[in-house]
């Protein structure tokens, strides 16, 4: 997929560069955010209970009582921080008062139903149910202990999913195995449907259970004959990471992570409710309650519990009044969008609208969405040959020295030196250099991965780093039966990262040239060749610490990474990360930025972005829970703060494992050892890596030929240079 979209992106640059050549019009007047931007299903979001962030587990689920939601609060395992919590209490939340209401702990909740002033709540607790009657104002009526109701349930199965009794007395209740269960108004057993479901819906014409694990699947249930029918209707989504049903308005909602869905099975109908996107909600909500008076509560789980707001679709007026900054991407960018949407909800009168051009409905491509890409690239040429510019671009997996040389960029450099808020020296500044083009900073990169490589300090005497000509010297050097590198593939990667990223020795973008037949680069070549024709060579995970392997390239995303690369394949030995061997002999390691972004020369809102910008940097959001997840902050306390949560995560948590060779092993927590010597290989760093699809497919190809003895790794080289220097020369 990432080689289809690169390549599309590539050639949508292509076409960028020949229709708006903005350094020969220089008198053309900003654009503003007169781009293209979608503003169908756009809803305004607001925290419920005051941003109060609600510790409930993420298998709970919501169920719609009148003018009330219940959903369990928890604690966590004081003992297990990685199990199942112990559940505190059910809580009830006020629709009317915003308010919470906390119950009398009875387990789980795993059904519940509203009769006349009455609510009735089916418990689950070790295996063991009861239902539990409330008043209008939750005071408890009655308990009853109904696990004996459940017995033909087999007791593997006894933990149940869903249960809902409908309006005539009857009883459904999806097991542990995802098998339905019927139960008539005496509370006879009748019979089991085994399809596979998750979810129970009744509306005023019919019963319906939906299935939602892999394809989603929703049938009509006929109790009178124990049977279900396939519902087959027309745009229902096929895949969902988030579902709610039996809603007041006896609908089932369907999350695709990009999109909310109603499907009103009476009506076998389905509509798009929410566009995240056009919204200002973060992508994929656990769960979704319809409001009587049009508005949706909604839930999402974060790292350190659940947020809920309520959302309502904005009205024209809405839209009209709004400042709109437009942000076009070719791709999604997950922690690039979910920033957005932080920005959105706390600015009053600005709003930054994102469009990409490669989506689609759900976390996943279908395999029709993945063959219309290119008619959706067609939609994005036709709008550059248009002349609409974005105010921001996304830069991921975009050839951007192409889009610079058209003057498309604002140079934000100034903006850092003027700007007495901004302080560069919490910043790791290098990196923001490593991406100046012709004298100018026109990206930002949010948060960013290592690339380097990783020997044991033992064979290093004292180097850092090293050159490619000390490469022969080194090899020769190791103890016998001691290889450089583990395998081809990891070759190949070392290759492509070296000729990438060696920019200044190897290619000159300026003067359109190359020195990809320097003896330095044959040298490389040679490193790469592991003579086996493509074959993994045989090197297990014990390879570096028993010492048959000298370097490990690899690449570090946090700070875990990099404990378990130390205390799994080095045995907690002393190892150095020495980058890359490089032409320079400097540090050769490099950074993989991500959520780079770059701001329209022509832009009508350059005050804004900047105030966008600094809010994308400053502490709290880069340690945002998507970069947390994924990648370094670029704000220097972002980094050291990350490094203590999490050392103090793992340690509360159960030792972590992995297995290796069919033996466990445990991995531990990182050190403040390695957060140091992190910090000081990332503040050396001065080189980035920018993914070129046709640049890697030419080198690729061409030591692939020698790799498998056809050729020399001289002719190789000279052959990798002709065909890099008329690429260089095309692009010029």
């Amino acid at each position: 997929m990432k080689r289809t979209l690169s390549t599309i992106a590539a050639t949508a640059i292509l076409l960028f560069s020949s229709s708006c050549d903005m350094k020969q019009h220089t008198n053309r007047m900003p654009t503003g955010a007169n781009f293209p931007i979608n503003q169908e299903h756009s809803f305004v979001c607001a925290d419920v209970l005051h941003g109060q962030k609600l510790t409930f587990w993420v298998e709970s689920r919501m169920f719609q009582l009148g003018d009330y939601v219940l959903f369990p609060l928890y604690q966590p395992n004081p003992d297990h921080f990685d199990q199942k919590p112990i559940y505190d209490a059910p809580a009830i939340y006020s629709l009317t008062e915003d308010a919470l209401i906390t119950l009398e702990q009875k387990g789980f909740p795993i059904g519940a139903v509203q009769k006349g002033n009455t609510f009735s709540v089916l418990f689950q607790e070790d295996n063991r149910h009861s239902m539990v009657t409330y008043d209008s104002s939750f005071h408890e009526i009655d308990t009853v202990d109904c696990t004996d109701n459940f017995s033909e349930i087999p007791e593997d199965a006894r933990e149940l999913l869903a249960w809902h009794r409908t309006i005539d007395g009857s009883e459904f209740v999806i097991d542990g195995k995802r098998n339905l269960h019927y139960y008539d108004t005496q509370g006879k057993y009748i019979g089991i449907l085994t399809d596979g479901f998750d979810q129970i819906i009744e509306t005023a014409d019919g019963l319906y259970a939906a299935g939602l694990i892999g394809e989603t699947m929703l049938c009509e249930i006929h109790p009178e004959t124990c049977s279900a029918e396939m519902l087959k209707i027309p745009d229902m989504p096929t895949f969902c990471t988030g579902y709610y049903g039996n809603t007041n308005d006896g609908s089932l909602y369907l999350d695709t992570g990009r999109l909310l869905w109603r499907v009103d099975p009476s009506a076998k109908t389905s509509e798009i409710v929410i566009d995240y996107e056009a919204s200002d909600l973060d992508a994929t909500m656990t769960m979704a309650v319809p409001l009587t008076n049009g508005e949706i509560l909604l839930a999402q789980r974060h790292t350190d519990g659940y947020a809920m707001y309520r959302a309502h679709e904005r009205t024209q007026e809405e839209i009209d009044s709004m400042q709109v900054i437009s942000l076009a991407a070719f791709a999604e960018n997950t922690t690039l969008n979910a920033l957005i949407r932080r920005w959105n909800r706390q600015s009053d009168s600005v709003r930054i609208v994102v469009k990409t051009y490669l989506s689609f409905s759900g976390t996943f491509p279908t395999i029709e969405e993945r063959e219309t890409s290119e008619q959706n690239f067609a939609k994005f040429k036709a709008e550059l040959l248009s002349g609409i510019v974005p105010d921001i671009i996304c830069l991921d997996d975009v050839d951007y020295s192409m889009l610079s040389d058209k003057g498309m960029f604002e140079d934000l450099r100034p903006w850092m030196e003027n700007d007495p808020d901004f302080r560069q020296e919490d910043y790791f500044m290098n990196l923001f250099t490593s991406l100046s083009y012709q004298g100018t900073l026109e990206r930002v990169p949010l948060t960013f991965g290592v690339g380097t490589a990783i020997a044991k300090t033992e064979f290093l005497d004292g180097r850092t780093s090293i050159s490619l000509a000390e490469c022969d010297r080194l090899a020769a050097a190791l103890p016998e039966g001691m290889a450089m590198l583990p395998q081809h593939e990891s070759c190949n990667s070392l290759l492509r990262s070296v000729a990438l990223i060696q920019s200044d020795s190897l290619i000159n973008e300026e003067k359109a040239s190359c020195q990809f037949d320097s003896e330095e680069f044959v040298t490389l070549l040679e490193l790469c060749n592991t003579g086996d024709s493509g074959e993994e060579s045989i090197m297990d995970d014990y390879a570096w610490q028993e010492d048959r392997v000298f370097l490990y390239p690899t690449s570090i995303y946090n700070f875990t990474d990099y404990h378990s690369t130390a205390s799994i394949r080095f045995a907690n030995e002393p190892i150095t990360l020495i980058g890359v061997p490089n032409v320079a002999a400097e540090s050769g390691g490099y950074f993989l930025p991500s959520g780079t972004f770059a701001v329209s020369s022509n832009s009508l809102y350059k005050d804004e972005i900047w105030e966008f910008i600094k809010f994308a940097l400053q502490e709290e959001e880069q340690l945002a829970k998507e970069s947390k997840l994924y990648s370094f902050p670029v704000n220097k306390n972002a980094f050291h703060l990350l490094f203590e949560a999490e050392a103090n995560r793992n340690q509360q948590l159960q030792p972590q494992s992995i297995f290796m060779n069919e033996e466990e092993r445990l991995v531990g927590t990182p050190t403040a050892g390695e957060e140091q010597a992190l910090l000081q290989h990332i503040e050396e760093l001065s080189a980035a890596y920018v993914y070129d699809l046709s640049l890697n497919a030419i080198i690729q190809e061409e030591a692939e030929m020698y790799f498998s003895g056809d050729c020399t790794a001289e002719e190789a080289a000279r052959k990798i240079q002709g065909r890099v220097r008329l690429y260089l020369a095309e692009r010029s």
